[in-house]
């Protein structure tokens, strides 16, 4: 039987207020398997790469997980750094409103990560007390819309 994996919950550059109470119940659902930073971190971008050409430095965003090193080498540190397997990350611009960010790492590394929008947030308080049992070894439920 594998452990848990541990879950490491930060903002982004900016984090809506929806954003930071969604992942403070993920983090509450996580309990003995988690750790929050409270602070905002700017050079976390799982999704974006830096190519050196010469002395500048250019910046392309993509839509999936480069092979070279980029911006997710912030969140690998931060990650080893506290032995965790997984993460979550709340950002928010207006171009994407309320983003959250998952994904997993492996060796070390940035494996995978999944880019999703948040609508129609409940947090567990919003339950009255059927949200009161929520506690360790609760499942999370994700609706997405197509």
């Amino acid at each position: 039987v594998e452990d848990a994996k541990r879950l490491l919950v930060l903002y982004g550059n900016k984090a809506s207020q929806v954003l930071k109470d969604l992942l403070c119940d993920l983090h509450k659902l996580k309990a003995m398997e988690s750790v929050k930073f409270t602070r905002r971190n700017e050079e976390c971008r799982p999704f974006e790469v830096r190519v050196q050409a010469g002395s500048c430095v250019f910046s392309l965003r993509f839509n999936f997980i480069p092979l070279h090193v980029g911006g997710e080498q912030r969140l690998e540190f931060y990650a080893n750094k506290v032995g965790c397997g997984l993460f979550a990350m709340g950002s928010h611009t207006k171009k994407r409103p309320h983003n959250l960010v998952l994904g997993r790492f492996f060796d070390g590394h940035l494996y995978d990560a999944l880019e999703l929008g948040v609508e129609g947030y409940k947090s567990i308080q919003a339950f009255g007390n059927a949200g009161t049992g929520a506690g360790l070894g609760n499942k999370v439920r994700v609706h997405a819309c197509v």
